[in-house]
């Protein structure tokens, strides 16, 4: 038995007797677009896909969808027989297709919202030059004029990314709390986003686990897998800045101004620096070991010039005092290979103020001058 004959049995079983007195058929409808409205000898009966008993006997069948050709058909239905239709719709007015990369994206045109979400349909769509608009929280906005021509779906695949990137945060155990340079963005597992590229301080806290502090580096349009297991095993660090607001900085995360302490830290080397306006920045590496406790003195030093500060400086000042006149040049080069370079720095400025100027190594030529600038380096 075919399955329309089989389904017709199965109705009919259901059916009153009053029902089965009359002649029936099955009228089954379906169309090449869903839904569109089935029109039966002139009212409406239903949308499409459209399956129903209906009486037997000569039938009119329209099928109707905004921005389609009507289809229209008459049949014969039989008693106890099937009639199916498939309708082939044809377009005559444009459609809109916008799918985005994100979440919960608002597409408007003209200014007037059609939809929220991953994928936006419109169909159908007005004709002509319009102007789209697709925005989410944090991705900012996106505009575009798209013109819509008759009978044509017009895709518009929006990238709201761009330039942007994520985390995803994974723990063993999970519950762990993810923080991203400074601010909590919840718990692992998570993906953070967006995040603009570059470099990013991730801190991992659990409370029956050591701290993980790293830094992770956001590629455009890319998602940075970031799956950590956590141990027990703990030790401690404090930074004492000898600037009260400086910023501490361990293995690129900041974990707060001035004086600070991590009790609960997971073994290993970490980078640690300190950072304050119109000073040099403090930079050292430490080990943490397991239930041990490493404090770290930051000593900052400030710039002052022509008895003012000025803004941080990786040298001296420009047209300033030379540098091989500062006491503490001297006493960081020290002894050794150092002391010699700075007796053959001094021996050749002597000789390039002598008034015979001096003689080329290697010749007798008196008219030889050393250039101005010429500094002569001995080495032992």
């Amino acid at each position: 038995m075919r399955p329309t004959l089989l389904l017709l049995a199965l109705l009919a079983a259901l059916l009153p007797t009053s029902v089965l007195a009359q002649a029936t058929g099955i009228l089954d409808v379906q169309a090449n677009v869903e839904p569109a409205w089935v029109i039966l000898d002139g009212e409406p009966a239903g949308q499409t896909p459209y399956l129903e008993i209906v009486p037997a006997g000569r039938h009119t069948v329209t099928i109707r969808r905004d921005g389609f050709e009507e289809y229209s058909e008459t049949i014969d239905l039989k008693a106890d027989t099937s009639i199916e239709i498939r309708a082939n719709l044809v377009r005559v007015e444009p459609g809109l297709a916008v799918t985005v990369d994100v979440d919960d994206a608002s597409v408007a045109l003209d200014g007037k919202e059609i939809g929220v979400g991953r994928t936006v349909i419109l169909d159908p769509a007005p004709r002509g030059t319009h102007e789209l608009t697709v925005e989410a929280a944090g991705y900012g906005e996106w505009r575009a004029r798209v013109n819509l021509s008759p009978g044509v779906v017009t895709p518009v695949e929006v990238n709201l990314r761009g330039s942007l990137g994520a985390i995803a945060v994974s723990t063993k155990p999970d519950g762990a709390m993810v923080s991203v340079d400074g601010e909590q963005k919840g718990e692992a597992p998570i993906k953070i986003e967006p995040l603009a590229p570059g470099a990013h301080g991730v801190r991992i806290d659990h409370a029956a686990r050591s701290t993980v502090l790293q830094q992770v580096v956001v590629d455009p349009g890319k998602t940075v897998e970031l799956n950590t297991r956590l141990i027990r095993e703990s030790g401690a660090l404090e930074v004492k800045p000898t600037v009260a607001d400086a910023r501490v900085l361990v293995n690129g995360v900041e974990i707060g101004r001035g004086k600070v302490a991590i009790e609960n830290l997971r073994p290993g080397t970490y980078s640690v620096r300190v950072t304050a306006p119109d000073h040099t920045d403090f930079i050292k590496s430490v080990v943490v070991e397991q239930d041990k406790s490493v404090s770290v003195t930051a000593r900052l030093e400030s710039f002052q010039f022509d008895g003012g500060r000025t803004r941080r400086l990786a040298g001296g000042p420009p047209g300033g005092e030379p540098v091989t006149k500062k006491p503490g040049f001297w006493a960081a080069i020290g002894g050794g290979v150092g002391a010699a370079v700075a007796v053959g720095v001094i021996a050749g400025v002597a000789a390039s103020q002598d008034d015979g100027g001096g003689t080329a190594p290697g010749t007798n030529d008196q008219q030889w001058q050393r250039p101005p600038s010429d500094v002569a380096l001995t080495l032992p």
